[in-house]
């Protein structure tokens, strides 16, 4: 098994990561496709490179694989980290106002480790940011990253933006968490990666699946 970042570099470096863009999107639509006829109605995410922001086609390709999957595009989160963004603040602003424009979430992956502008911020028309775990992970240990978690998620709450704590690995983490008002998580205390066939069942079974409407 080759790890995302071992093949991303690699991906970007020779020209075919707008394909592997492009194929990793219309897996992921067709994929919550199929769990939406087995009435499971989620959300599927997929990260966005540097050279993806830059490419003028990629709202239309991503209309086009909504289109043919039928998928709303609220359905559909594409997340983009700080870095991506500043190689080309201009291009990407362009692109990102597209893809808002068609209904589609947008969400600042691994924030706080990036080039953090909140002027730019307040530019972007994102509706997510999420937390990088290097100030998750521990936080129930540091004071500090305590501290830093708590002011992303109020300003993030401030700017009408959800929040996603990432790298959640612990009990203690998740309910500082869910004390400090962040909207989702993800991390290895949660679920660890499973094949797609899988999810259903996990779905049913987890402990923090909140009752239906």
């Amino acid at each position: 098994m080759v790890p995302p970042d071992r093949i991303i570099p690699v991906a970007e470096q020779t020209g075919v990561i707008q394909k592997l863009t492009h194929w990793v999107l219309e897996t992921a639509l067709q994929q919550q496709l199929r769990w939406r006829k087995a009435g499971s109605d989620i959300i599927v995410a997929v990260n966005l490179s540097t050279h993806d922001l830059l490419d003028a086609s990629l709202p239309d390709t991503v209309s086009e694989l909504l289109a043919e999957t039928a998928t709303p595009p609220d359905k559909l989160t594409l997340e983009i980290t700080e870095s991506a963004m500043m190689s080309d603040p201009e291009t990407a602003l362009r692109v990102l106002t597209r893809l808002h424009e068609m209904g589609v979430t947008l969400s600042i992956d691994d924030f706080g480790t990036g080039y953090s502008s909140l002027a730019y911020l307040q530019k972007l028309p994102v509706s997510e940011l999420k937390i990088d775990r290097s100030f998750v992970q521990h936080m129930a240990d540091r004071p500090q990253d305590r501290k830093i978690v708590r002011s992303i998620i109020d300003l993030a709450h401030n700017l009408d933006m959800r929040v996603v704590a990432e790298g959640i690995e612990d009990e203690r983490s998740l309910d500082m968490l869910v004390s400090m008002g962040c909207d989702y998580g993800q991390g290895f205390y949660i679920a660890r990666p499973m094949p797609a066939a899988q999810l259903k069942g996990w779905l049913q079974q987890a402990p923090w699946r909140k009752p239906a409407a």
